[in-house]
């Protein structure tokens, strides 16, 4: 099933904009990717940025500009010339991608290109509530601080995020849940509130029938999902601790959800 809605997400729109005065996928695109380890491929050989290069209406034959020393690690350039760059950074909360808490934020506002359509695709939140204690509601603030922050240095930033997925924890099932619910909450603020922080638009990886729509958080729940020989979407050798995605993953979240937000985008 999800090789299917992979195919069919790279038949939407091939080569042109998603609706008239849409942003153009061609030499004028900059593309950046900035988050945590989702964003910097843990757990899938495929990862998101890499694909995004990969998917219509990027590229009609998925030829890629692999990484090297022109380009810069991480970075790749479709057979159109849009240019995709990766910032994700294992551990990233919100406030380390904004400059806080040892982090930076050079990375991101050195990836503006002046002349250019600057689309900054930016996914986090599942570190912030985990690994920085953080509640629902000062995540969603982290994330308008960080959004506010790009638009301080460079105005025209075209703005995408994205909900939290699932995730498991090794300490218990009451832990496993207390921190989902947090997830729920965070995801439920995130809908409503994405244009009042900044951003111009949003993928819903909870979406109705999405695979990451879990109705309940049970370990029996994650263990039966990342055993779905049909789906594959989570990454192997994580039994207990379910966080991250495969290549199918990855590519399941680009095409039914990360591109048809950058394709709404208006020019």
């Amino acid at each position: 099933m999800m090789r299917r809605r992979a195919i069919i997400g790279r038949r939407i729109g091939v080569g042109v904009p998603a609706a008239p005065g849409g942003i153009l996928f061609d030499s004028t695109l900059n593309l950046v990717c900035d988050g945590n380890s989702h964003i910097a491929g843990v757990g899938g050989a495929q990862n998101i940025p890499r694909l995004l290069a990969k998917t219509s209406p990027i590229s009609v034959t998925t030829h890629l500009t692999p990484d090297a020393t022109s380009l810069g690690a991480g970075i790749w350039q479709s057979d159109k010339g849009v240019k995709v760059t990766n910032l994700g950074v294992s551990g990233q909360t919100w406030r380390k991608m904004n400059g806080l808490d040892t982090g930076s934020a050079a990375d991101v506002d050195g990836a503006w290109v002046d002349g250019k359509v600057n689309v900054l695709l930016a996914w986090e939140g599942t570190n912030s509530l985990t690994l920085g204690a953080r509640t629902p509601a000062q995540t969603l603030q982290d994330a308008a601080d960080y959004i506010a922050a790009r638009r301080a240095l460079h105005a025209g930033w075209k703005v995408v995020v994205g909900t939290v997925a699932p995730r498991q924890l090794s300490s218990s099932q009451a832990d496993t849940d207390a921190l989902n619910a947090n997830i729920d909450t965070y995801n439920t603020l995130l809908r409503a509130q994405y244009k009042s922080i900044g951003a111009d638009a949003l993928f819903d990886v909870r979406a109705s029938g999405s695979q990451f729509n879990f109705s309940d958080y049970l370990n029996a729940t994650f263990e039966a999902a990342a055993a779905d020989s049909s789906t594959t979407l989570w990454a192997s050798g994580e039994t207990g601790v379910h966080t991250h995605f495969s290549s199918n993953g990855n590519a399941y979240i680009v095409n039914t959800y990360a591109m048809p937000a950058i394709q709404s985008l208006s020019a």
